[in-house]
């Protein structure tokens, strides 16, 4: 509606490691039309993937633009730690298992927002995080050094998405 070109990549999350999802979203830019301006837009574990390929994997006959991520837990995912688990594991899959030690990706080297979300005026909800959190990733794990813009809506984390708020700034940050 605001005069992008759009792609939706779903995966299975709970199926592979982080590498694995990188390498299937490398597959689909690679069949882009050469010299295309790409800008990411995640959720959650995507921005993740998306500063993988970023780092490791991007098409040389595409310009990276702009990332918006969506809830990202950043560095670590203090939930996945807390529930860190042989069922669990079985449950989430590997990637789960990836963010409950703690990942290491390099910050992106193009300009990104972030996005979290909270309900409760900084207070949380979930009783298993400490401070303020969308439901499954504190606002603080989704900070990241570097980033251009860092809002918080009032949004749950498998809804952020849907937040006319969040909807509003990622079409303003991609420009």
């Amino acid at each position: 509606e605001q005069g992008h070109d759009t792609i939706r990549l779903d995966y299975a999350s709970t199926r592979e490691g982080i590498e694995e999802h990188a390498a299937s979203v490398q597959e689909v830019l690679a069949h882009l039309p050469p010299g295309s301006r790409i800008s990411l837009v995640t959720h959650s574990l995507g921005g993740i993937i998306a500063r993988r390929v970023l780092a490791d994997g991007w098409p040389e006959q595409l310009t990276p633009h702009r990332l918006v991520m969506l809830a990202p837990p950043s560095t670590s995912a203090h939930l996945a730690s807390r529930l860190d688990s042989a069922p669990f594991h079985l449950l989430m899959g590997p990637s789960a298992r990836q963010l409950a030690h703690g990942v290491d990706v390099p910050t992106p080297s193009i300009p990104f927002a972030i996005i979290a979300g909270s309900l409760r005026d900084g207070r949380g909800i979930n009783p298993l995080l400490s401070g303020d959190d969308d439901g499954i990733v504190r606002v603080e794990e989704t900070r990241l050094t570097g980033c251009a813009q860092h809002h918080v809506v009032p949004a749950l984390h498998t809804t952020i998405m849907n937040h006319p708020e969040a909807r509003a700034l990622t079409v303003r940050f991609l420009g």
